[in-house]
């Protein structure tokens, strides 16, 4: 879907009836924007997919949380 096309139905459309499942809805849209979008990415093709992991990773709380039940087990 095409950023023009995209605009268009966010603009035509009536948020107001479905106000319980707006934010579910507009988030949607955002995550197909962006995967259609990705490979126009200024990041493609610059990292690996192990190194975009990492990065990934260093940023979770969670994972880091995890790291550190790990590292007491030892």
């Amino acid at each position: 879907m095409n950023d023009e096309k995209l605009t268009k139905r966010l603009e035509d459309f009536d948020f107001s009836l479905l106000h319980p499942v707006r934010e579910t809805l507009r988030n949607q849209l955002l995550f197909m924007h962006r995967r259609d979008n990705a490979m126009k990415g200024i990041m493609t093709g610059k990292m690996t997919d192990d190194e975009l992991d990492m990065v990934a990773a260093a940023g979770n709380p969670a994972l880091e949380k995890n790291k550190n039940i790990d590292n007491k087990k030892k």
